[in-house]
């Protein structure tokens, strides 16, 4: 064998194979697979596949549950508003402004259930958005106000018995416009909360499929969340932590009489003490 023959060998061992696959022979070939990349995209479309099989008892069940919220809601809601609505008149302010603030909180309620909830229970029926972008933002921002109008109603409410227990001498507004005009803010803050949800709610493409997304950047999410914690919850929770101190304060600090006597009876009847 010359060096010519042996250097040649020596070149063509060193040198790197290529992926070797048996044919349809049973001999091995040194060309690349090239159905591959076809492979698996058939394999990702089979998991898709069997992921979305797999997730559709679920989206039933989640669907079943909100049809039930809203036969349940709807039902006991109807009898709220029967009973606080077309009851007999309150016969003091403050039981005559709570009322209306109870009807307030239970069109609140009735107003998610009939576009919120119905719409939640037809989105669990397919994979992706199809319900138009329309339907998208009304209901998510009916959704933003309904929720701060009940708690707004909430805080109402707690702060009015507040004022009726610390102040039992102050004459509180309960007129039909005094009434109005307080359901009427509730409702104002609401819609005023859900403002971002109206501007930026949107239904778009997402990873080839209808989404509906809340189209906020980085920033813009930071500073919206940063505001309604800032304006929406904090004084609200400030004021419910003065008036729950207060009210402490004043049982701690209230006048206590013998037993079976009221505080108003033992201001009434100084001797008592003695």
């Amino acid at each position: 064998m010359s060096s010519a023959e042996v250097m040649g060998w020596v070149q063509g061992s060193s040198s790197p194979t290529l992926p070797r696959r048996l044919s349809s022979t049973g001999h091995t070939s040194s060309t690349p697979d090239r159905d591959t990349p076809n492979r698996l995209e058939a394999n990702a479309t089979s998991s898709a596949g069997l992921t979305a099989t797999a997730e559709q008892p679920l989206r039933l069940v989640f669907a079943g549950v909100c049809g039930l919220i809203l036969l349940v809601g709807l039902l006991a809601n109807g009898l709220m508003l029967l009973v606080v609505g077309w009851g007999p008149g309150a016969p003091r302010p403050l039981l005559s402004l709570t009322n209306s603030l109870m009807v307030n909180i239970t069109l609140s309620d009735l107003l998610f259930l009939a576009c919120v909830v119905p719409v939640l229970l037809l989105s669990f029926l397919r994979q992706d958005w199809w319900l138009g972008p329309t339907v998208c933002t009304t209901s998510q921002a009916a959704n933003s106000a309904t929720m701060f109008c009940t708690f707004y109603s909430m805080v109402a409410t707690a702060l009015l018995r507040h004022v009726a227990v610390a102040r039992p001498d102050l004459a509180l507004p309960s007129g039909p416009g005094a009434r109005r005009l307080l359901c009427g803010a509730m409702w104002a803050l609401g819609l005023t909360a859900s403002l971002p949800t109206w501007l930026f709610q949107r239904a778009v493409v997402e990873e080839g499929a209808w989404a509906c997304l809340l189209l906020l950047n980085p920033a813009q999410t930071s500073c919206y969340f940063t505001l309604l914690g800032a304006l929406a919850f904090l004084p609200c929770v400030l004021g419910l932590g003065c008036s729950f101190g207060h009210m402490g304060w004043l049982l701690w600090t209230r006048p206590r009489g013998p037993v079976g006597e009221s505080a108003r009876e033992h201001q009434e009847n100084p001797g008592s003490s003695s």
